[in-house]
């Protein structure tokens, strides 16, 4: 049986899936292997293009980790695998949102604060604009410079439903309005969408049964969360295996469906030259 190699690309956030995976691995559609290049946002950011790889360039740390994680390769070859996920660096659901919809809104959904209102193509095209220069997106961007290999980015989890209910009571930006919060969503969801499809990659967000209000993520979720650095915190942005595993279904019936199309199609280059693979 011929082995569907897939590479994660990602920071912190990684962790809870990578668990998952673990911990599930007799559920995982058979054949599917996973290779983790984990590292801080701050440092990923230093990745380059060199030959058909992806390295560290002069940065020894994010070499470092690079080798860490992946137990043994310092260089992301793109095409020795036959998906990308690039996780956790994409599309954060903040405030930053919600004071844009506070300053200038549209006419469905908008403050009595409002300076101005602006169309729906507008908001989007500023969303947009913003959201090119995402980290996910630059790397995808790179990617598709030295391959055509499936990308899918998920996004980083919703903020914990605590720090919601917070900035609530002090009376933050934030709105408590259910379908105030839904309709922002869904405009920055469809802005989003929009640079992954323009960059060449599939966008997957968080699943609605992990979210207490739209964008923000059940507190269970947040519980003895995972990160490189092990840390277990109340009302943590990191998030634990069940939630690792909740996201990760959907991803793995999405990575299924690229393994079905590539069958006899695209085999990875060299299987001996592929980092050790965890399963």
């Amino acid at each position: 049986m011929s082995t569907f190699s897939v590479c994660f690309i990602g920071n912190s956030h990684m962790v809870a899936v990578k668990e998952a995976w673990t911990e599930h691995a007799d559920e995982v559609p058979s054949g599917m292997r996973a290779v983790y290049f984990g590292a801080l946002s701050t440092l990923l950011k230093y990745l380059i293009v060199e030959g058909e790889a992806l390295v560290a360039g002069r940065k020894t740390a994010l070499r470092n980790r690079l080798i860490q994680t992946s137990e043994g390769a310092e260089r992301i070859e793109p095409n020795l695998y036959d998906a990308i996920v690039v996780y956790g660096l994409a599309f954060s659901f903040t405030e930053r949102v919600h004071r844009a919809f506070e300053r200038f809104g549209t006419a469905q959904f908008t403050s009595k604060k409002a300076e101005c209102l602006l169309s729906r193509a507008c908001v989007l095209d500023m969303f947009g604009s913003a959201l090119k220069r995402e980290l996910s997106i630059r790397l995808v961007t790179q990617i598709r410079t030295i391959s055509d290999i499936p990308i899918i980015v998920h996004t980083k989890p919703f903020r914990p439903e605590g720090e919601f209910r917070k900035e609530i009571s002090i009376q933050s930006a934030r709105s408590s309005d259910l379908d105030y919060l839904k309709g922002t969503l869904a405009i920055f969801q469809e802005a989003a969408a929009a640079v992954c499809a323009e960059a060449g990659a599939d966008l997957m967000w968080p699943e609605e049964s992990v979210c207490s209000a739209p964008g923000y993520t059940k507190s269970e979720f947040s519980l003895h969360g995972l990160r490189f650095n092990p840390k277990e915190a109340k009302g943590d942005v990191h998030m634990n295996k069940e939630y690792g595993w909740i996201v990760l279904r959907p991803l793995l019936a999405r990575l299924a469906e690229i393994q079905s199309t590539r069958k006899g199609i695209g085999e990875p280059q060299s299987e001996l030259l592929l980092p050790p693979l965890l399963c």
